[in-house]
């Protein structure tokens, strides 16, 4: 388990050193707009606004950018913890899949490039996949209770 604690803050490592030398892309920089609203009436009012977009994700990064300030790592702040829940997640699936490792498919999901640009990116797509990373697995253990 420490090896994969490890291989995990690795990866999260990796991820904000990302964060903090890309340039902001023009959909972050859209977001941030509304992120950065002064009063919550403002988000809000942004939110409702913008168009084809997870208002979720505004509220979380909202709260990083009030905590924290604006910067390129504090607008993806959310993504990258999200990225982690993620990989924790599905290292826990894999031990309840029968595999006979499960060290591959974890290093698959974490080399995956679209991953690891959803989880650089101020966006809202590591948000949405953590969440059904969620779901599978409270399908799983559903599955597992009731056999």
């Amino acid at each position: 388990m420490r090896t994969i604690a490890a291989v995990i803050a690795l990866y999260l490592s990796v991820l904000a050193v990302t964060a903090v030398t890309l340039p902001f892309r023009l959909a972050e920089l859209l977001q941030l707009l509304g992120s950065t609203a002064p009063t919550i009436k403002a988000l809000l009012k942004w939110i409702f606004e913008a168009p084809s977009d997870a208002p979720l994700n505004y509220l979380f990064q909202s709260a990083a950018v009030w905590a924290f300030g604006t910067s390129s790592w504090v607008t993806r702040l959310p993504s990258l913890l999200f990225a982690v829940g993620s990989a924790v997640l599905f290292w826990r699936l894999t031990g309840e899949a029968n595999l006979r490792s499960r060290v591959g498919p974890f290093l698959v999901f974490l080399l995956f490039p679209l991953h690891y640009q959803a989880a650089t990116e101020g966006r809202p797509y590591e948000q949405a996949h953590a969440c059904c990373s969620i779901k599978i697995g409270a399908g799983a253990a559903l599955k597992s209770c009731a056999a």
